[in-house]
């Protein structure tokens, strides 16, 4: 599934840009790409013992939770999981 939102600069599609520190600044209008996941306390341990920097964060209404994941390019891999 692709889903392409329009959003400013200044906001993305949850409110605001979620920053992590990435070894280039910007990805031209190539923003994030987002995956469905099946075990978030999983993935976010082995996000944790692998060193990877990550954000995390859970939707309002707390029926999804969600990791944030730079590549190395920069560009922002989201990672949903249904609670």
């Amino acid at each position: 599934m692709i889903h392409l939102v329009e959003a400013s600069d200044s906001a993305g599609a949850w409110g605001g840009r979620l920053v992590i520190p990435t070894p280039q600044e910007g990805t031209g209008s190539f923003d994030h790409v987002a995956f469905r996941g099946d075990d978030f306390q999983a993935m976010r341990t082995r996000l944790q013992e692998a060193g990877i920097t990550f954000k995390e964060r859970v939707v309002p209404g707390g029926r999804l939770s969600q990791l944030f994941v730079p590549d190395p390019e920069g560009v922002l891999v989201e990672i949903n999981f249904r609670n």
